[in-house]
């Protein structure tokens, strides 16, 4: 039950389904299977109100963390 989510489509068909722009938009390699603790695409509304394609690890909420439950990925 942890693999109920998965990404299949390019990453190209997810920038134009959102209307995302290059540059905010993250690379990322679709998956059949998206476990806890590994990194997946999410779209999100930036702090500018624009959407934004990045890479966050799933996870799962413990009583103790705050309300959401995804971290964002930054490789740098």
């Amino acid at each position: 039950m942890c693999n109920l989510y998965s990404m299949t489509r390019a990453p190209e068909a997810v920038r134009r389904l959102f209307r995302i722009g290059g540059k905010r938009a993250a690379a990322f390699e679709p998956t059949d299977a998206i476990f806890p603790g590994y990194e997946a695409p999410v779209v999100r509304t930036a702090g500018d109100g624009e959407r934004e394609l990045v890479v966050m690890v799933r996870g799962c909420k413990q009583r103790s963390s705050p309300a959401h439950s995804w971290q964002v990925f930054d490789p740098a």
